[in-house]
Order: structure tokens, then sequence, then C-alpha cells
């Protein structure tokens, strides 16, 4: 069985590190540090979820996912947005599957995963 691939959006590294540790152990995980590298990465190396923040120094989360909608290589893959802003019924217009709140509970995290990863 293949190792699930998972990309992480986010443009502090404190996060991309933690959400590593957390998932390494189960998952690949790619990091980038802004949509347009993660763009460009995730259509070489399809991954099969994607986890991004809301809010990036270099675009926002709603414009990767918009990208990926209308890439047939990535049109499928389930993405997750973990934000500090509050739930918003636009992320789920935008694409998204799951929402999750900064600061969130590994429990909380990994449960999300597996559910997105077992839905795609």
């Amino acid at each position: 069985m293949q190792i699930p691939i998972i990309a992480i959006i986010d443009d502090h590294q404190e996060t991309r590190n933690i959400l590593e540790i957390v998932l390494k152990d189960q998952y690949l995980v790619r990091s980038y540090s802004n949509a347009h590298d993660a763009f460009t990465e995730m259509k070489k190396e399809k991954p099969d979820l994607v986890i991004t923040d809301m809010l990036l120094q270099e675009g926002v989360g709603t414009e990767l996912v918009r990208w990926m909608r209308a890439d047939p290589i990535l049109r499928k893959t389930p993405a997750i947005v973990l934000t500090g802003l509050p739930f918003d019924k636009g992320f789920a217009a935008a694409g998204f599957q799951s929402f999750l709140q900064k600061p969130v509970e590994n429990d909380k995290l990994m449960q999300v995963v597996e559910n997105s990863l077992n839905f795609s």
C-alpha cells in the first residue's frame, strides 16, 4: 500500500514544522511556504490531501484551491483549511472539504485528515 502524501501550505515555518511532526509517522509530508510554489510542485507529485492556511504572505488559500479545482491533475484532491480565522460558509463554496481552526489539537487534526483521505 502506498503511503499518502500530504501537502502543507503555511507561511509560518513553526506551523509547518508542528504539522509535519504530527503527520510524518503515518504520511509523507511536503511543506510549502506559499501557494505558487505549492501548486507548481503539487502538479508534479500529486498529493492525496492538501492542508493550507487561509492567509498567506503570497496569496490566499481560496486562490490555491481555485487553481486546484481548475487543474485536471489536482481537481479531486481534498483540501482542508487550517486558519486562525473563524468559520465561514465561503470555505465550502471555495472548494474546501474541511475546516480546522488554529490552534488545533493533534487528535482532531488526525481525525479530519483520516476522514478526508477516506472520502477522497
